[in-house]
């Protein structure tokens, strides 16, 4: 007959529980740790891809508002050109124009290409990885034909989209429209993905930049077609996706030329202020003659008010100007600040 095992005395089977919640207890906490750990880890990622965004944002409107050629004018990306890598400079197009060429690295030294070369962006914002940003811009912002930059003012940047359309559009994950009407775009590449390779001197734009397929479309963030896509990262067997996407509209930059060149009004309208429109402008850059003085509308109240106002085509913006008795200078106000 066979003896059943002698069982543990009751107080050391407690023993062994106490033991075991213990060790599933430290499991558990390690694991808490390490998710809280990896978690502290992605959100600082996030954080240091979002500034480089954002200081790449500022560096392009600042450059923009800036531009004592034509201000809103912007300069071509780097891209991979002869001998075939990325030097750093804007790659500027005289000729042959393609809208390939109006995608690449953030340019950060000058451009060239156009005659004399001007600085470009001059700061290097890079993503968590250490990859540089991408940049994307519309071609009614560079230089065409010549070396010139096309007219830049309130009217062209408020126009429709043109058929083809000249701006840059943006898709959400949905694959809806949040923009058609983009002036640039800047993409933080993230980490390559298994299918991305960026050894050597000469790696191309998809293996940095996304593609991501939504109801049987792929919208493919390297190809020229001037169509992009900001989705959350993903990695399933649909789509491999890690860009991160930061653009401003036309409209956006035209809020900001309008303060801009509302400001080099008021620093050489003189007081008393003029009567008429045929205010003189011959102290006004070049820019403004070209491009805002046919869109410019000035209008004057006499005293008691003693105002004078302007307006811009295509902005719901009115620039009041009011003199100032104790500085001796003219003050401005802007209503409604939207173009």
């Amino acid at each position: 007959m066979r003896r059943a095992p002698p069982s543990l005395p009751s107080h050391q089977r407690g023993a062994l529980l106490i033991l075991l919640v213990i060790a599933l207890g430290i499991l558990a906490a390690t694991v808490f740790v390490s998710m809280l750990s990896s978690s502290g880890i992605q959100n600082q990622q996030n954080k240091t891809t979002a500034a480089a965004l954002a200081e790449a944002k500022t560096a392009i409107l600042g450059f923009a508002l800036a531009n004592q050629d034509t201000p809103g004018g912007l300069p071509y990306p780097d891209r991979k050109d002869d001998p075939g890598h990325y030097d750093g400079n804007g790659d500027c197009v005289t000729n042959n124009f393609n809208s390939s060429q109006l995608l690449g690295k953030f340019p950060i030294l000058v451009e060239d290409g156009c005659g004399a070369s001007i600085p470009a962006f001059e700061t290097d914002p890079r993503d968590a990885t250490g990859e540089r940003v991408w940049y994307a811009v519309s071609q009614n912002l560079v230089k065409r034909a010549g070396g010139n930059f096309l007219t830049i003012n309130t009217s062209t940047l408020a126009t429709p989209p043109p058929t083809p359309n000249t701006w840059l559009t943006v898709h959400d994950q949905n694959g809806n429209i949040l923009s058609n009407q983009v002036a640039f775009i800047i993409m933080a590449p993230g980490a390559a993905l298994a299918t991305q390779n960026r050894s050597g001197a000469t790696p191309t734009a998809q293996n940095f930049l996304d593609s991501y397929t939504v109801n049987g479309i792929t919208y493919k963030n390297w190809d020229s077609d001037l169509d992009f896509i900001s989705a959350p990262a993903t990695n399933n067997n649909v789509n491999q996706f890690n860009d991160r996407l930061l653009y401003v509209t036309s409209s956006e930059l035209a809020n900001r030329l309008a303060d801009r060149v509302a400001g080099e009004i008021r620093r050489r309208l003189p007081h008393p202020f003029p009567a008429t429109s045929a205010f003189d402008t011959s102290s006004y850059p070049n820019w403004y003659t070209k491009n805002w003085s046919g869109i410019t509308h000035y209008t004057y109240t006499p005293p008691p008010v003693d105002s004078a106002t302007i307006s811009f085509d295509n902005c719901l913006s009115l620039f009041t100007f009011t003199w100032n008795t104790t500085t001796g200078s003219t003050d401005m106000t802007r209503s409604p600040k939207q173009c």
